[in-house]
Formats: C-alpha cells, sequence, structure tokens
C-alpha cells in the first residue's frame, strides 16, 4: 500500500504538466463529493477488525515486522497521453523514503521524505519543501510498514458502510487525517479476501487539490527474510486529472543495503525549513480562547 500513494502522487505532478493543470472532478477549485453511502444490510464489522484481517491477509505481524528496507521497480503508463517511463523506490525504516520517476519527454520527478522533513524536486520548479498536507501525505504511506501504524497516522479509522465494487461485496472505511494534514479518504477492503482493493482520497497539490482513486490488484506474495514473505499489489491503476496511470511491479527486494547519500537533504531545503519553523506562528494544543470581559452594571447590553 505505502508505495501506491507515493508513486501516485509524483504521477500527479506529471499529469498535472500533461492536462495543464485542469482537473476533471473539480469545481470552483474545490474536489466534488465521494459518492453517496449505501445503506449495510447487515452489521459492520469494526475497523480494527477490517485492519487485522488486511494484516493478516498480507504476511501478519512478523511479516511487517521484519521489514528494514524495500527496493521496487516499477513500469509506468499513462496510456491517455502517450507517456511510459519508470519508477524506482527505496524504503527505510524508521522513516526514510526516496522515489524517483523518470518518464519519457517529462524529465526526473523525485519525492524525499527523511530527517523530519519532506520534499519534492521537478524539472519545473527545481527543490520545493513540503509542508502540512503534502509532507503529511508523503509520510503516511512514505513510512515503510505503515500499514500496522494506522490508527497512529490518522486522527479517526471509521467503518462506514459496505458497497459493491467490481461485482464483489466490500468494507469501507473512512479514514480522517489529524487537522491540516489532507483530506478525509475511504479506503475498500474485499470482504472475502481482507485485501485492500481501492483507495480515494481528496489530496494537496501544487496545482490545488484533487479527488483521485487508486485500485490495487495482482497481488503475489515475495520474500522479505529466511521465510517470512509478504503480500504486494504488482498492479495498481489510478484515475487523476481526467487520466489513467498505470504501475507495474516489475522487482522488489528487502532487507538489503542501502546508501545513506540518498536521503542527503539539499541545503537549500535546510534553509526553506528553517525559514518555516521560524515564521510558523506559535500555537499551543491546549489554548483556549481568551474570555472576554462581561458588561459592568452601567454598561450597554447588561440587564
Amino acid at each position: 500500500m505505502s508505495r501506491v500513494w507515493i508513486l501516485a502522487g509524483s504521477l500527479g505532478v506529471l499529469t498535472a504538466l500533461v492536462a495543464g493543470g485542469k482537473q476533471p472532478g473539480m469545481v470552483d477549485g474545490q474536489a466534488e463529493a465521494m459518492p453517496a453511502p449505501t445503506v449495510p444490510s447487515k452489521p459492520l464489522p469494526a475497523a480494527e477488525d477490517v485492519l487485522k484481517r488486511y494484516i493478516d491477509a498480507t504476511g501478519g505481524e512478523r511479516a511487517y515486522a521484519s521489514l528494514r528496507t524495500r527496493g521496487s521497480v516499477w513500469k509506468v503508463e499513462i496510456p491517455a497521453a502517450r507517456i511510459n517511463g519508470r519508477a524506482e523506490m527505496t524504503q527505510q525504516v524508521p522513516e526514510r523514503m526516496l522515489s524517483v520517476i523518470t518518464a519519457d519527454g517529462l524529465g526526473e520527478t523525485r519525492h524525499v521524505l527523511t530527517d523530519g522533513l519532506a520534499w519534492e524536486r521537478t524539472v519545473v520548479a527545481g527543490n520545493r519543501l513540503l509542508t502540512g498536507g503534502e509532507r503529511a501525505q508523503l509520510r503516511r504511506p512514505g513510512i515503510l510498514g505503515s500499514e500496522t501504524q494506522l490508527r497512529d497516522l490518522y486522527d479517526k479509522i471509521e467503518t462506514v458502510r459496505r458497497d459493491m465494487h467490481a461485482g464483489r461485496e466490500v468494507v469501507v472505511l473512512r479514514m480522517t487525517p489529524r487537522p491540516n494534514e489532507g483530506g478525509v479518504e475511504e479506503w475498500l477492503f474485499d470482504e472475502q479476501a481482507g485485501l485492500l482493493t481501492v483507495m480515494r482520497m481528496v489530496y494537496d497539490a501544487p496545482i490545488g487539490r484533487a479527488e483521485a482513486e487508486v485500485e490495487l490488484s495482482d497481488w503475489r506474495e515475495v520474500p522479505v527474510q529466511g521465510e517470512v514473505k509478504i503480500r504486494l499489489a504488482h498492479r495498481t491503476s489510478r484515475r487523476v486529472l481526467g487520466h489513467e496511470q498505470i504501475m507495474t511491479l516489475e522487482k522488489v527486494s528487502h532487507n538489503v543495503a542501502v546508501d545513506e547519500g540518498l536521503f542527503a537533504v539539499p541545503e537549500e531545503i535546510r534553509q526553506a525549513a528553517e525559514r518555516e519553523r521560524t515564521t510558523a506562528p506559535a500555537t499551543k494544543p491546549d489554548s483556549k480562547p481568551e474570555a472576554k470581559p462581561q458588561p459592568g452594571p452601567d454598561e450597554p447590553g447588561k440587564k
């Protein structure tokens, strides 16, 4: 799951270049509402049970606990725009990630997470620090094994309905991020197999907010360490900005040595982060609005 949103986010930048910033699915700059809920015909399972079943279906707690690093290579296609490319992703616990997408005629796009910082580098804007919702939307899936940390990464997770997708019954979880960390997401889990089949979200991007849907399929087991294996989706299809983006997993490896230089932070990003830190308004999490003084006996408003 973690690789999907990151690579899709990088592809969103490329698609925006192709589409000229026009965003189908947007109304006056705002994302259209998600599909209307379906009334369930039987009691809904608890969100915790759905997530546990997903972990079990993809390898179990032992497999996720065994993860140290992951390297993956993807084939990238945007058929309508006749764009083909390649994506490479490197992850390292606890919170390091690098994704690099190279596409025909569009150059290279990078997204990096390390040392508590997140940034991207594109052919158009160069290096750009990511903050707020953009940073959170990179960090959540960027953490290797984040599937077991969802309760810490989201403010609220709840089962909202049953639905049908591709002729199969799915259970829909609403994933609510913390304030200022992106829009509400919907995750659809195949009730029979326990696997994640669709992810819907409204994400923050340089060109505004966009609605996207990712479909995951072709789940296969891959080795992690010794006899321990984990199950990954080898094909994802993402629709955003009116284009379909197809990603096919070609190669994956776990727990191999990683070049630390991959996560080096450019000086301009460190400087941008320092400016952000010093200019951000100070907030107190437990602060309360200042009480207004009550009018005295001879003041207006006193009865």
